[in-house]
């Protein structure tokens, strides 16, 4: 018994322009070019970063201990202008403080409202240089002198405290926080550094 087969529906394989065919050549390198793009997109985000270089700019400790002075700014940073300018006249003027160590600082500030009572406080946030000011080296400074100085203020000696602290420019008699930085220093048989625009800024004596 014989089988017929079935013809074999065979069509024709669809045929393109050559217009067609450039386009998908194109269509390919494109393709191509964009991938070499991301690989080496993403070999350059994998190369290694160098740190920026930074600066040092803390104090060294061999500038250390030292007097600083910066200018008075109660009011300069007050929100309203009218307030602001009545802290201008100040700024002609310094507080002082000692700095033994990077961050170790004395000096004398209100510890009572309306600065009724003047006291020596370690590390007060205002005592910085942040809007000015400067500071300079005890040159002749020795370890036992430093350890005489830390006595001093272990002590709470300050002969410009309490009812000795006069600010008073009417009088023209000074014993204030320069006064107080002074008189610590010299004290402790340094020499303290000179500063032109600190009222008060000498040995204490009584004002009457």
């Amino acid at each position: 018994m014989m089988f017929e087969r079935e013809p074999l529906d065979i069509q024709e394989l669809p045929t393109y322009s050559k217009g067609v065919v450039m386009m998908l050549q194109r269509n390919a390198m494109l393709g191509i070019f964009i991938v070499a793009l991301l690989h080496a997109g993403q070999a350059q985000t994998a190369a290694p970063t160098v740190a920026p270089v930074v600066s040092e700019t803390s104090t060294p400790a061999s500038a250390f201990p030292r007097v600083c002075c910066r200018p008075l700014y109660r009011f300069n940073h007050a929100r309203l202008a009218p307030v602001r300018l009545l802290g201008v006249p100040t700024r002609i003027f310094d507080h002082c403080y000692i700095e033994t160590q990077p961050g170790v600082t004395i000096g004398i500030h209100p510890i009572a409202p309306h600065a009724a009572n003047k006291q020596p406080i370690p590390n007060q946030d205002t005592d910085n240089t942040t809007y000015g000011g400067e500071c300079k080296k005890i040159e002749d400074a020795t370890p036992e002198k430093l350890e005489q100085l830390q006595k001093q203020i272990d002590a709470r000696t300050c002969n410009s405290c309490g009812r000795d602290y006069h600010n008073t420019v009417g009088t023209g008699c000074f014993n204030n926080s320069n006064t107080y930085v002074y008189d610590m220093v010299k004290s402790a048989g340094m020499k303290p550094p000179s500063f032109d625009r600190a009222p008060g800024y000498r040995l204490h004596h009584r004002c009457r």
